[in-house]
């Protein structure tokens, strides 16, 4: 059984990080969580009343901040016996299902094909299939819900990212665990008896948009998949002002 650790970066958007920890902290077994924050960041005090273990890095670039998130990780997990780190962004949930799959893994280095993504304003669903042959990143997983083992990160020091990255970190950390001989162990949401979905607001770095190779489904598709996760994202739409000037679920 794998020892898993949730490393995440936060930078405001204090309502959907909570929905994130409401979920991370509600999965069994329960995860350590490191969050890394910045200067200013309206989160740190949230991070702390959830039990998360919480560093500051400047905002800026994004690279430097990611890297600086696994470096707290590894630190940490060596105390503690973390076998796994799961990299998830701070506006991303994962299921009950797809969390205890993740315990069983035995790869070093395990990505994601696919992923949903729902927008708080339109209350639409994207179902993302994956990268095609023809998509300039075929061959790569998803950036959120990658799980790399201690062995792993540590055989590139726990710098997954070009510090001076401000966009596509992506392929930064596949790439450096390719050259260490590290093979992507690609897996679909299905396999997982779950799913893993971000929440897109008006202030998200990237917008919601309808990718390629993707399906659009009304909020209610959720309920289906999974019913605790629609229920947090219920409330927490219905709670929203954003989502207020639009509708209510």
């Amino acid at each position: 059984m794998n020892k898993i650790t949730i490393v995440t970066c936060v930078w405001k958007r204090k309502t959907v990080f909570e929905l994130c920890l409401q979920n991370w902290t509600s999965l069994i077994p329960k995860p350590e969580i490191i969050v890394m924050g910045s200067e200013g960041d309206e989160c740190e005090q949230l991070a702390k009343e959830y039990g998360c273990r919480y560093s500051k890095s400047e905002n800026r670039p994004l690279g430097r901040k990611w890297n600086n998130a696994l470096k707290a990780a590894g630190h940490h997990g060596i105390d503690n016996g973390t076998t796994h780190y799961l990299i998830m962004g701070s506006d991303d949930l994962i299921s009950q299902k797809t969390w205890e799959y993740f315990q069983t893994v035995k790869h070093d280095f395990t990505g994601l094909i696919d992923f949903y993504f729902f927008d708080t304003k339109s209350t639409q669903v994207c179902y993302f299939k994956g990268y095609t042959e023809h998509m300039r990143r075929r061959g790569h997983a998803i950036g959120a819900g990658k799980l790399i083992s201690h062995q792993a990160l540590l055989s590139i020091g726990f710098e997954g990212f070009e510090p001076k990255r401000e966009s596509a970190l992506d392929f930064d950390i596949d790439n450096k665990l390719f050259a260490q001989g590290f093979n992507l162990n690609l897996i679909k949401l299905e396999q997982t008896g779950g799913i893993c979905i971000d929440i897109k607001t008006a202030d998200n770095m990237h917008k919601f948009r309808v990718y390629p190779n993707s399906i659009v489904y009304p909020f209610d598709v959720l309920q289906k998949k999974d019913s605790d996760i629609w229920q947090k994202i219920t409330q927490y739409v219905n709670n929203n002002v954003e989502s207020k000037k639009s509708k209510s679920l």
